[in-house]
């Protein structure tokens, strides 16, 4: 028995590899199988950039199957995933990520300026990184050249 209480641990345990997972507007669908290789692409991503287990990702974003596969890349990796409203002003962008004491900061290019300047009152931001509403940007670059295997981090029920 898989005792690992992860909370991704857990929902992969019941996934289907063929099934279909999300379908989006437009009728694009994504399996199981394609949710759990994008998202461990992207793991490896964040890893990639010296986040470790505990360390916060700030999302400013909007919805897309790619902001999913970095919600569970989080989940995977052990990082804290905090979601941003994308009509936050600078200040409160700065403030809520400072706050968090996040690592990397995921944003719109939309809102490039305000997160960008937001980032700069941020000591503890190691990087921020773009990421599209069809999920293109820097940080699906750097997932695409990533392997699409990942050991998910164990975590206890606690």
């Amino acid at each position: 028995m898989n005792d690992n209480a992860n909370l991704y641990a857990r929902l992969a345990r019941a996934f289907v590899p063929a099934a279909t997972l999300l379908e989006v507007p437009g009728g694009a669908r994504y399996s199981y199988a394609e949710a759990d290789q994008a998202s461990a692409r992207t793991a490896n991503a964040l890893l990639g950039l010296g986040l470790k287990r505990g360390d916060c990702v700030a999302v400013c974003a909007e919805k897309s199957p790619a902001l999913v596969w970095l919600y569970l890349a989080c989940l995977r990796a052990g990082c804290i995933y905090q979601p941003l409203n994308p009509s936050y002003s600078e200040r409160e962008l700065a403030f809520f990520i400072g706050d968090a004491g996040a690592r990397v900061l995921i944003h719109d290019p939309a809102v490039a300026g305000r997160a960008r300047a937001a980032a700069n009152h941020c000591p503890a931001l190691m990087r921020c990184l773009t990421l599209d509403e069809h999920g293109q940007g820097e940080l699906a670059a750097l997932a695409a050249a990533a392997s699409s295997t990942f050991n998910t981090v164990t975590a206890a029920a606690d």
